[in-house]
């Protein structure tokens, strides 16, 4: 480092005496015995090799301090853009599949009267009518077998009913009342591959007839068990410790999910499975999933309504009666409370987005 030092020196010195008519006194000007050292340094190539070595250090010493420092100034503002830009983004997306999948809707509907033309003329043929005819029976002969197999157990989902008095007994004869409400969708499922394949017809056919069937089957355990769960009807049978008016709340909402989920896959996946409007599918799909994110914003609007309408009301009550209103909440979550739609909202667009 000394050899540096040197140059340093001499790079001032010079500068100070190049001044203007000289009019200044030199400052740190450069001894003869300096000057020769600085004369050693160039003249021997080992000197010049680690004098040009040590330069290169501080030269990179220098720009990697002068990086972190522009890094410093600028991290937290652009850490903030950074979030701001990634939402930004993220709704043009949606946007834009919006728009694009209106545009594809737009021209599958000018595609209808093409393909009613084309179903005209394929219903014109008498082997097309024939599996037509077959796939109706099938499918009708498999459903009257479900309705009188669902007589049949009538009795039995009354007796689990009956049966549910205590916890214990609740999720057991629950489990039970579960599967007898869903066994009579089983058997419409499997009575109806069986006539098919004793009497065949359309395999795009018996694919969308049996997705209809498997949906109902889910749609009905799921809708039974949370009756069990919720029983809105009878609070003796209820699992859960909620109110009458939160039970039917909650099963008003669950339905409401329940029956759009069972829209949604049979759509989309009666166009994916029997390979219809394959252009349009990732339009279509994107399309339908927005009322998810769009009812569950309306579900967390209403919960965060209702609990602030609770929570003044607790806070007023005492105070008629000149009492001061006491809460067992903690302090951490009596501060996340007014919050938590706010954290709700953007975790779930947060993950319809992504």
């Amino acid at each position: 480092m000394a050899h540096l030092c040197l140059l340093i020196l001499f790079v001032g010195s010079s500068i100070s005496w190049a001044g203007p008519g000289h009019a200044q006194q030199p400052m740190g000007e450069a001894s003869v015995t300096e000057l020769e050292e600085l004369l050693g340094v160039v003249e021997d190539p080992e000197k010049r090799s680690a004098f040009v070595k040590d330069l290169k250090g501080l030269i990179k010493a220098k720009r990697a301090l002068d990086d972190q420092k522009g890094a410093d100034d600028t991290g937290g503002e652009s850490r903030q853009l950074w979030a701001i830009r990634w939402v930004f983004e993220r709704f043009e997306q949606v946007s834009s599949g919006v728009k694009n999948a209106a545009v594809a809707m737009d021209h599958m509907i000018e595609r209808v009267p093409e393909v009613a033309r084309r179903g005209k003329t394929f219903l014109f043929e008498s082997e097309n009518r024939s599996r037509i005819h077959n796939l109706i029976m099938n499918a009708g002969t498999a459903m009257a077998i479900a309705v009188i197999s669902g007589l049949f157990l009538s009795r039995p989902v009354r007796a689990a009913r009956r049966r549910m008095k205590d916890l214990p007994s609740r999720i057991g004869w629950g489990f039970l009342y579960v599967f007898w409400k869903g066994f009579p969708y089983l058997i419409l499922c499997v009575a109806f591959a069986v006539f098919f394949a004793l009497w065949p017809s359309f395999p795009a056919g018996r694919t969308v007839v049996l997705l209809f069937f498997g949906l109902l089957f889910c749609y009905r355990i799921v809708s039974a068990l949370f009756q069990v769960l919720l029983s809105p009807d009878d609070a003796r049978l209820r699992i859960l410790s909620v109110s009458d008016e939160n039970a039917h709340y909650l099963w008003i909402w669950i339905r409401r999910f329940a029956c759009y989920a069972f829209f949604y896959f049979l759509a989309t996946r009666a166009f994916l499975w029997t390979h219809t409007a394959q252009d349009y599918f990732v339009h279509l799909r994107g399309l339908l999933l927005l009322p998810f994110p769009v009812m569950l914003t309306v579900f967390i609007l209403q919960a965060a309504r209702e609990m602030r309408i609770k929570r003044e009301q607790e806070n007023e009550a005492p105070k008629a009666v000149g009492t001061v209103p006491k809460s067992g909440r903690s302090r951490l979550t009596k501060s996340l409370i007014p919050y938590w739609p706010i954290l709700a909202l953007v975790y779930t667009w947060v993950i319809f987005l992504t």
